[in-house]
């Protein structure tokens, strides 16, 4: 008899893969920006087929990266006719 497998879970240490939509919820962002801010290559992330998957490991580094870079793809373009 062989051995049951297992299955690798996030508590194991193995990368969670996060939807578009969880990401947006996360980050309070709405979903176009989030897929807009992955297609300019600002969040790292896994294409598998049409969907986007994004290693839930990266987020910190990504978050900060676009801050410290003052990325103005994190404000809407209403929040900068305010600040005009």
């Amino acid at each position: 008899m062989t051995p049951a497998r297992r299955r690798t879970t996030a508590a194991d240490g193995a990368a969670r893969l996060l939807t578009v939509r969880q990401v947006a919820e996360l980050w309070q962002l709405n979903e176009g920006r989030v897929r807009r801010l992955c297609h300019a290559g600002l969040i790292r992330h896994i294409r598998i087929g049409r969907w986007i998957r994004i290693p839930s490991h990266t987020l910190h580094e990504d978050l900060h990266a676009l801050l410290d870079a003052g990325q103005p793809a994190l404000s809407s373009h209403q929040d900068q006719e305010w600040n005009a």
